[in-house]
């Protein structure tokens, strides 16, 4: 008999046979904050996922998790490169807060602001998208 060799191709989409439980899982982590290291290494291997639905809601879990050691690069590249526009989204919303937070260090002056009101100010341009070249 001879030896045969088969090759899978990549699909665009592949289904995981348990991806009602999975995406149970992760709704779990993500109600309960549960963000132990085997929660985090489940995340993080949910987002490689082939299957549409358990990416998008890993990705979705991982905002609890950002400062893990590689999961914020996960899900840039979900949001540059995943060829879903939904999974691109939910990796984009996940990085929300740490976006938020890079805007707000970009505004912040090493001796503070002025006053409360000029703070709030500031803060309210990029709240209301506001900012302009004056």
């Amino acid at each position: 008999m001879k030896n045969r060799r088969f090759v899978m191709h990549s699909l665009p989409f592949e289904e995981d046979p348990q991806w009602r439980e999975v995406l149970d899982e992760l709704s779990r982590i993500r109600e309960q904050g549960d963000y132990s290291a085997e929660s985090v290494e489940y995340i993080k291997q949910k987002l490689q996922s082939p299957d549409d639905r358990v990416r998008g809601g890993a990705a979705l879990a991982a905002e609890g998790c950002l400062f893990e050691p590689y999961v914020a690069d996960l899900l840039i590249e979900l949001a540059e490169n995943d060829p879903n526009p939904s999974i691109r989204k939910a990796a984009l919303q996940s990085l929300e807060g740490v976006i938020s937070e890079g805007v707000e260090q970009g505004f912040e002056d090493t001796t503070g602001p002025e006053s409360e009101v000029e703070y709030a100010e500031d803060w309210a341009e990029v709240e209301y998208g506001s900012l302009r070249e004056d």
